[in-house]
């Protein structure tokens, strides 16, 4: 019993310490960048809320008068509809992210 108990523990050990390299890669199919055109500090404060939550939109360049995230293409609709709602200027720079992924 106790050389079970010995040889579970070294293959829960050795699993954990399996560098990520080894772990299957995380895929961005249908995942769009778009360049969002900043005119103002309210829609910069509303999009960094957006950023909040990093499962749907991530943040791949801050400039002065822009920003680029990618957009899960789960909250594209509801994205589509606050820039409308918003009255924002857009410009889709990457319909698919995965398409640039090298695998």
């Amino acid at each position: 019993m106790r050389f079970v108990f010995v040889i579970i523990l070294l293959t829960v050990q050795y699993t954990a310490s399996i560098p990520n390299g080894f772990q299957k890669p995380t895929r961005y199919d249908n995942f769009p960048v778009y360049k969002v055109y900043i005119t103002n500090p309210e829609q910069r404060n509303i999009i960094n809320s957006l950023l909040n939550n990093t499962n749907m939109y991530n943040l791949w360049h801050n400039g002065q008068r822009e920003m680029h995230i990618m957009v899960n293409p789960k909250e594209l609709q509801n994205f589509k509809r606050i820039v409308k709602q918003e009255g924002w200027l857009i410009e889709l720079l990457i319909p698919n992210v995965q398409a640039y992924v090298v695998v």
